[in-house]
């Protein structure tokens, strides 16, 4: 079978897609950051500093939403409120290191188009990270056979899993080749990284780490499998998934069937821990996922960009996990219809989601809750006259466009 080509547009594509769930281009971040907190994220397209950027950003967003606030509350002589900022989604594209690259291929060969998450804490991070990957690989004919999945947890699932692993390893040293003996000493679990049998087959004996995750972890993965579950998709547990040197709290890889094309992987995770040591804030939080494709034979114009953002002139509100799954399926409804729309994954509660959908200024609001979700419909509001309508998800995309 011959290689299936992509488009040359298939970096435009691909941030066409992210943009409908909510992504904008790392390099439009450079406009809203304090001239001494830039970092040049237009030059450097590295997916690190694009988090520390997104930190950044959000924290600066912050302090001026909360003395906005606080002038408004002085004028009503009430207490002010700290006012967090909405999430920072962001999307760029950049060639992979060694350790980003899927296993067996030369990151000299490929190129990375990647989405990050910054600000969301909830499992929906994950969850709209593996939406997007599903349908940019979908758009360019990629097959996906299944997922693999794990989860270490929080860092003291982790702290509590590695020192159990770590004296079943002092029991099994005899057993443990030269070439692993060392490294285990200094970090017990580099022996998760080792593809080798004879280290395979210890590992496989000893303390699972999913045994070891909190009730928080542990509630917040079931969530992550629960949505893989509702979208029809193939997953497996794969534990040695999670084990490297950034600590992912849960990490992803989709299988590519038609390994003949062009897109070679799509993986991703939660990397919080990762993002507080490079951030040196004890809040940040931060999911990425990306899609690696074959540089070789693809023309300059596979890689150009609008960097442009669409506006929209509606706001979709969600309120609870259900109507924020569902409002997935809403949305690429919507952007196969070419219809955009602002909106925020991070916020589960009314009122920051209607101050957003003020300062933007939007004339329309579509509204979803836990009974709108159930009843495959949503609630279109006009907001200068209050009217609203209910209308069944299947009509949306028609009634919209004639708004």
């Amino acid at each position: 079978m011959s290689t299936q080509p992509l488009p040359s547009s298939f970096i435009k594509k691909a941030s066409d897609i992210a943009s409908f769930y909510g992504f904008r281009h790392a390099q439009s971040l450079d406009r809203e950051l304090p001239k001494e907190s830039r970092l040049a994220i237009s030059g450097s397209r590295d997916a690190d500093r694009v988090a520390e950027a997104c930190v950044t950003c959000m924290v600066s967003r912050s302090q001026k939403a909360t003395a906005a606030a606080a002038a408004v509350a002085a004028e009503k002589n009430e207490k002010p409120q700290q006012t967090r900022a909405q999430d920072a989604m962001l999307c760029y594209f950049t060639n992979p290191t060694p350790s980003e690259a899927p296993h067996g291929i030369n990151p000299r060969d490929v190129a990375e188009f990647g989405v990050s998450i910054v600000g969301s804490s909830g499992s929906i991070g994950e969850i709209v990270a593996l939406k997007t990957l599903f349908s940019i690989l979908a758009d360019s004919g990629a097959r996906v056979r299944g997922v693999r999945i794990g989860s270490g947890g929080d860092r003291d699932s982790q702290m509590r899993f590695s020192r159990e692993l770590s004296a079943y390893l002092k029991k099994r040293s005899a057993d443990i080749p030269d070439c692993c003996s060392k490294s285990m000493a200094q970090d017990p679990l580099s022996m998760m990284r080792c593809p080798g049998e004879v280290c395979s087959k210890i590992i496989d004996e000893g303390p699972r780490a999913m045994g070891f995750l909190s009730e928080k972890s542990r509630s917040h993965f079931r969530e992550v499998l629960e949505y893989l579950e509702r979208a029809g998709m193939t997953y497996e547990l794969d534990e040695r998934l999670v084990h490297d040197p950034r600590m992912p709290r849960v990490l992803f890889s989709l299988d590519i069937e038609n390994e003949d094309h062009l897109i070679v992987g799509a993986r991703g995770g939660r990397y919080d821990d990762h993002l507080r040591k490079l951030s040196g804030r004890k809040d940040a939080t931060v999911v990425r996922a990306s899609v690696f494709f074959k540089k070789k034979g693809l023309e300059r114009s596979a890689f150009t960009y609008d960097d442009r953002e669409k506006r929209a002139k509606i706001y979709f509100v969600k309120l609870g996990l259900e109507a924020s799954l569902k409002s997935l399926t809403v949305l690429d409804s919507l952007r196969k219809a070419r219809i955009p729309v602002y909106q925020s994954f991070s916020a589960d509660k009314l009122g920051p989601q209607l101050s957003e959908a003020e300062r933007l200024k939007v004339p329309y609001l579509i509204i979803m809750g836990q009974r709108e979700a159930m009843q495959d419909a949503v609630i279109v509001r006009r907001v200068e006259t209050r009217s609203q309508q209910m209308v069944r998800l299947i009509d949306l995309p028609l009634y919209l466009k004639a708004v």
